[in-house]
């Protein structure tokens, strides 16, 4: 089986995502505010107040985790042969801003793929994992690339 090409991909804030927690934040002050409204005037008890408050939580929480989202590039190289592993042609590597080396990925985990950006796990050699969104409007001249690195990816997986 051929290996998919080489290719580094730009990563950084994903606009879907951003409004993925926009819209839950604004459905949740809906429902919230319906709630109150539908309480009769009853909707200053504590009840609401620590609706209110969770939901300020929350939103601050998803803002938070969409501004640090990590912001690099994602390298897939068709030649290299990770851990002396002659089965798997080809190793991932995360390249972050602001850090002079790149990250030798153990895995790297396809989890939703909307076809116009993909949700992915990343797995360092340490076992802690990332998340990113990637996205097609980044570097379209590179997108099918990654696609076929992704499903290249997957195949060998899924082989073991």
């Amino acid at each position: 089986m051929r290996s998919a090409p080489s290719v580094v991909y730009p990563v950084g804030r994903c606009a879907f995502h951003g409004r993925l927690l926009l819209a839950l934040s604004a459905l949740g002050l809906a429902t919230l505010t319906g709630w109150a409204w539908s309480d009769s005037g009853r909707f200053f008890r504590e009840g609401f107040w620590a609706g209110l408050g969770l939901w300020a939580l929350w939103s601050a929480w998803g803002f938070n985790a969409w501004w640090r989202t990590p912001m690099g590039t994602l390298h897939w190289d068709s030649l290299a042969s990770p851990f002396g592993d002659s089965l798997r042609a080809g190793a991932w590597h995360w390249h972050p801003h602001r850090v002079e080396e790149r990250v030798p990925l153990q895995h790297l985990e396809s989890v939703l793929d909307c076809q116009g950006c993909v949700l992915l796990r990343l797995k360092t050699l340490d076992h802690r994992a990332t998340w990113l969104w990637v996205e097609r409007h980044r570097a379209p001249r590179h997108w099918d690339d990654l696609r076929r690195a992704l499903m290249a990816t997957r195949r060998r997986l899924s082989a073991r």
